[in-house]
């Protein structure tokens, strides 16, 4: 390469050669880059949910409320009598950084016990917390939600083709195959709140960046329009690393790490919940 009034030529090749040459080096750098972001869409999406107990009190300097994750060993540092709260650490994204949960209070607003179909309609049998990552195993791509090995298993082998695959002649494919509901009744309840936002072939779930943004984050908006607050579905309330606007988190919904247990949160696993 020769540097020729600010620009680099090369040298000792014809015009077809020098296109050549680009091109290589262009088909290079493409190829590096399809590689880059074939493995981000591979990343694994999220841990499973844990369960903790948090002590929640008034902030006295601003609207919200200060938490405080207590261990779940049952040694606490909290006065006897103090109200404890179950809450579930959702991972937000990764990296340790959980997003705070507060069970009963969605129960309750959804309302009570009659209500467990509108989120939990697609849990593992006998499961009551399953993990996002169960169905939306892909933090980019569409992943199939249905395990033939385990259908095949669950029924008897090989020799339980016919169960799902009942036209002989036909080739063995999912179109062909019975329909889930022919078993599964009903495999989603009427009256879920939790609409798919992007329209998929049933058995089909969207990436778990999709499906945060398309239900939990509308959700979220839809609260900020009914309580006339701005800021309960701000980016940052998951993507704290990547907003400036901590003071304003902190201010709202303050976490604290105050004691860790063995098999409960401790101080690593909370710190994914401060700002």
């Amino acid at each position: 390469l020769l540097e020729v009034a600010g620009r680099f030529e090369i040298a000792g090749l014809s015009g077809k050669s020098k296109e050549q040459v680009v091109g290589a080096i262009a088909g290079v750098i493409l190829v590096e880059a399809q590689v880059a972001v074939r493995e981000r869409t591979r990343a694994a999406p999220v841990a499973a949910p844990k369960n903790a107990l948090i002590v929640r009190a008034q902030n006295p300097s601003g609207p919200g409320h200060d938490f405080e994750l207590v261990a779940s060993s049952g040694e606490t540092p909290f006065d006897a009598g103090v109200d404890l709260h179950p809450v579930i650490l959702i991972d937000s994204g990764g990296a340790e950084r959980y997003v705070l949960f507060e069970h009963e209070a969605h129960q309750g607003r959804l309302g009570g016990q009659t209500a467990c179909a509108l989120c939990h309609h697609r849990n593992v049998p006998l499961d009551l917390a399953t993990s996002c990552a169960q169905c939306h195993r892909d933090m980019f791509e569409t992943t199939d939600t249905f395990s033939h090995a385990r259908h095949e298993t669950a029924l008897g082998g090989r020799e339980s083709c016919a169960t799902c695959h009942v036209d002989a002649d036909a080739p063995k494919s999912r179109a062909a195959a019975k329909a889930c509901d022919d078993c599964h009744r009903p495999p989603r309840p009427d009256a879920t709140l939790v609409r798919a936002t992007i329209e998929l072939p049933a058995g089909l779930a969207p990436g778990y960046l999709d499906a945060m943004h398309g239900l939990c984050l509308r959700c979220h908006l839809q609260e900020d329009a009914a309580a006339g607050e701005p800021h309960l579905g701000r980016c940052a309330t998951c993507h704290r690393n990547r907003f400036d606007d901590k003071d304003e988190l902190i201010r709202r919904t303050r976490s604290v790490a105050r004691a860790g247990g063995s098999g409960g949160p401790g101080l690593e696993e909370a710190k994914g919940m401060n700002p």
